[in-house]
């Protein structure tokens, strides 16, 4: 047998709900408390989140602030990018030869050297051993090579940078040809 449901009728189909068959609405009161209660625990949710954060952004403004060293970059990075540039030719481009990837070093020397020489970064000494480095290296005339905790043969002069604290032991080179 099949039923139907026919409007203004009781349903008799299978998983109906109060609503569809027609058993009155749940009482307003308690509507009105449980919206009430979500609006009190939302607006303390609110209000404890922006305290917080508040807060917190104060204490670490007063810590950027306070300890901001009085310079952007350490005087010893100054001084090292003097000594290339006394020592380096303004045009040049000089490789910045790394014993492994290190972004952050080269990124400060790559701003600090900018717009007067092209750094051109090396990772590891596969590279550097290959013809094709050669080939490069005469082409573009490259003579120079800064050091970033790492060593290399054929080298006609080598001078140790100043170091700083948490800096990489750097060194400035020249090729031999």
């Amino acid at each position: 047998m099949v039923s139907y449901i026919v409007p203004g009728e009781r349903g008799l189909g299978l998983g109906m709900n109060n609503r569809m068959t027609g058993d009155p609405a749940p009482a307003a009161g308690i509507s009105r408390w449980r919206r009430g209660v979500s609006l009190c625990l939302g607006a303390l949710v609110m209000a404890s989140s922006l305290y917080v954060g508040t807060r917190r952004s104060v204490q670490d403004l007063t810590v950027a602030v306070r300890d901001a060293p009085p310079e952007p970059l350490p005087p010893t990075h100054v001084t090292q990018v003097e000594i290339v540039k006394k020592r380096v030719p303004k045009g040049s481009a000089i490789i910045y030869f790394m014993d492994r990837p290190e972004v952050w070093q080269f990124g400060l020397w790559k701003r600090s050297l900018y717009p007067d020489y092209l750094l051109i970064p090396i990772a590891g000494t596969a590279l550097i051993n290959s013809a094709q480095f050669d080939a490069l290296r005469y082409r573009y005339q490259i003579r120079y090579v800064l050091l970033a905790a790492a060593s290399l043969p054929r080298l006609r002069w080598s001078v140790p940078l100043p170091a700083y604290p948490n800096g990489r032991p750097m060194a400035l080179a020249e090729l031999e040809n």
